[in-house]
């Protein structure tokens, strides 16, 4: 098979990315699945048998987790990006693979964190019967493997991570090559209707969200080149000497970050989880590109000019922001009864909890509270229900004419996963036989 320049053979076909390096591009995930169709393989086999092998990953990953779960992170900019990258090139002669995946802002998101890769797989129904009508391969994209990406910009809608039929989340990897069905009952995931229920309607920052992130994996090509955490640590001094007198705390503040996270950062070299860096965008009013010291392929000054009426500008935004986030909470707070916790609460409106905890601290506190007390009561729901599953089986072993002994009530509540070893459980028992030695 010849390679991506048509003079080397290569082990696998030199499969064409599809929009690589854009805001529409696919996810390596969705190429790997893509070139197991091509060679009429399952995307597992094709990862045991061809790509493990090249893989530096002492051994391999070889189990059900990896397939369901861990997969998942070959978007991100971790061991499996890498590994998956250079295997991929490797049998298909194909370069820049890297930029199916996060590892161009390696230089900006650390390896281990948080909030870069999503949970759980999702997509947006109206872009698969796009691609669909287009008669395009099937694919997902990039951005639909962020977990800061959760809404479609393009349809005005959020994006789905159940399939439609039986309900159910989808594997990592998929063991039929097609990334429009669904992994466990092979339906298709466009088969939504067109109408989007009260729930599906994306709120405005999560939209802006979605821009914030597809302008980011626009300019991936080149990113390798400026997103680094120089070029970061330039921009946050910048702007600490023109909006705080060179004060970081107080930058840290006004950005909405604890107080010591902008010196972390600068001092200390450690780079932002992926929800820090997108939030660093959004309080500066700057896009990735220009953050990190890049405007138009120039190097911008690395002290900003900040006009007033600018600044002037984004605090009134951000006061707008602040009432529209106070009501959302006001709202999780009074809609449910089981109210959300604050990290729920965070991705629910969209930022970060420290955020959330610094400006909206008295709504925080009455909703942790609200949250603290409903997980008591759950909690003491659960220890009563299970000590009367000890009460009944007791009870029901003394019917049948037996002693209910230690042996005889572990037995029956092994399959129920329960012990007596619980204080509480063993207590409960204790009562209960008494009660039916008094009898």
């Amino acid at each position: 098979m010849s390679g991506a320049s048509g003079d080397l053979p290569t082990r696998l076909f030199s499969l064409a990315p599809i929009a690589v390096g854009t805001a529409a591009g696919e996810s390596l995930l969705s190429y790997l699945v893509r070139l197991a169709r091509a060679h009429s393989m399952s995307p597992r086999q094709l990862i045991r048998t061809e790509i493990l092998p090249l893989a530096d990953l002492g051994g391999g990953p070889a189990c059900g987790r990896f397939y369901a779960d861990q997969a998942r992170t070959m978007a991100g900019v971790g061991k499996y990006a890498c590994a998956f990258v250079h295997a991929l090139q490797a049998l298909t002669g194909r370069d820049g693979l890297a930029h199916l995946t996060m590892l161009p802002w390696a230089g900006v998101v650390p390896a281990v964190g948080f909030g870069l890769v999503a949970e759980r797989a999702q997509w947006c129904p109206e872009c698969l019967v796009s691609q669909r009508q287009a008669r395009e391969d099937s694919h997902f994209l990039l951005a639909w493997s962020l977990d800061c990406y959760q809404a479609c910009p393009r349809h005005r809608r959020r994006l789905a991570s159940a399939c439609p039929w039986c309900g159910r989340a989808q594997h990592a990897v998929p063991d039929y090559p097609d990334q429009h069905r669904c992994t466990q009952c092979r339906g298709y995931l466009g088969s939504e209707l067109v109408h989007q229920g009260a729930d599906e309607v994306p709120t405005e920052r999560q939209l802006l969200r979605a821009m914030l992130i597809e302008n980011m994996l626009d300019y991936a090509t080149d990113a390798e080149t400026w997103a680094t955490h120089a070029n970061l640590c330039r921009r946050l001094s910048a702007l600490a000497d023109a909006w705080t007198e060179g004060g970081k705390r107080a930058l840290s503040l006004r950005l909405g970050f604890t107080k010591t996270s902008v010196s972390t950062w600068v001092a200390k070299k450690q780079r932002p989880v992926f929800p820090q860096l997108l939030q660093l965008c959004d309080a500066t009013g700057l896009s990735v590109r220009e953050l990190l010291g890049e405007c138009g392929g120039k190097q911008p000054p690395i002290m900003p000019v900040l006009a007033s009426v600018a600044i002037k500008r984004r605090e009134a935004a951000s006061a707008i922001a602040q009432h529209n986030t106070e009501a959302e909470l006001g709202l999780l707070m009074a809609g449910t009864d089981s109210p959300p916790s604050a990290a729920a609460a965070a991705a629910k409106v969209g930022v970060t909890v420290s955020q959330l905890r610094y400006r909206h601290r008295a709504t925080m506190a009455k909703l942790s509270e609200k949250h603290r007390a409903h997980r008591h009561a759950q909690s003491n729901r659960r220890w009563s229900e299970r000590v009367r599953t000890v009460q009944v089986v007791a009870l029901g072993i003394a019917a049948d004419g037996q002693r209910p002994s230690i042996r005889r009530v572990t037995e029956r509540l092994r399959h129920l996963r329960l012990s007596l070893q619980n204080p509480r459980l063993r207590a409960a028992y204790r009562r209960v036989r008494s009660e039916i030695a008094d009898q």
